[in-house]
């Protein structure tokens, strides 16, 4: 089961217009508030719950979240912590959290908030069974980190233009069974993507999501859906003359 918080507000509408755009079959359930607007829920045929609560309620989050999948949290950040806890709990496989980069604002009490929040979250890294390595990680625990999972992303600057010789992992360090996403897309071949390849990793670059969030917030300025074909054709273009 899907569990979706914020669905009615800007970027749960896009959620749910595109779980309608592609005819989504599994079962889904929204958190709403008592005042929430449910007309596009209730016109959408899609095979949806809706639960009324509060979620900064943690017996609430326990009991909705039976049986989830899936949690999509679009709704305040501020609920993060708790929606974790109770995602935990409840062995749920996978919760994407939605945010803004709030961290990163020029106001430095919205700044403060934001990184606590998300320091919190990384406390619960080992509930969640994330593996996180640091700079002071050693050879031998990298390979036994990267040996032991199935997919690696570079979310780094390491191997973006001009420096592109660079990779933030050497290639002894990788293994056949990986598969290498990294969101550079400048160049559109990294370093650290030609050694994967070499090995025999199945690999993507940035390319697509370097589009697709530059054709969504298009489309929220303008009301105007681009074409990304012609997008993705003209940036290749222009990538691959430098």
């Amino acid at each position: 089961m899907l569990y979706i918080t914020g669905i009615t507000g800007h970027t749960g509408t896009w959620l749910l217009k595109r779980l309608i755009a592609e005819n989504y079959q599994g079962p889904i359930k929204c958190v709403l508030r008592k005042n929430s607007d449910t007309t596009l829920i209730d016109q959408s045929k899609l095979n949806i719950e809706k639960v009324y609560g509060d979620l900064d309620d943690m017996n609430f989050l326990m009991e909705s979240m039976k049986n989830v999948k899936t949690i999509v949290h679009i709704s305040w950040i501020m609920h993060s912590p708790k929606i974790v806890e109770a995602a935990i709990a409840n062995n749920v496989n996978w919760a994407i959290l939605v945010h803004t980069t709030g961290r990163f604002s020029k106001y430095k009490s919205a700044s403060e908030e934001y990184i606590k929040i998300e320091e919190s979250l990384l406390t619960l890294k080992d509930k969640m069974k994330i593996k996180a390595v640091g700079k002071k990680s050693n050879y031998e625990t990298l390979k036994s980190l990267i040996n032991d999972v199935d997919l690696l992303i570079n979310a780094t600057p390491v191997g973006m233009y001009p420096v592109v010789n660079k990779t933030p992992i050497s290639k002894d360090l990788l293994a056949e069974h990986l598969f290498v996403y990294d969101i550079i897309y400048n160049p559109l071949n990294t370093q650290l993507l030609k050694d994967a390849s070499e090995i025999g990793c199945k690999t993507l670059n940035g390319i697509e999501m370097f589009i697709n969030q530059g054709a969504l917030a298009f489309e929220w300025w303008t009301g105007t859906k681009p074409n990304t074909n012609t997008m993705k054709k003209t940036i290749i273009e222009i990538l691959e003359t430098k």
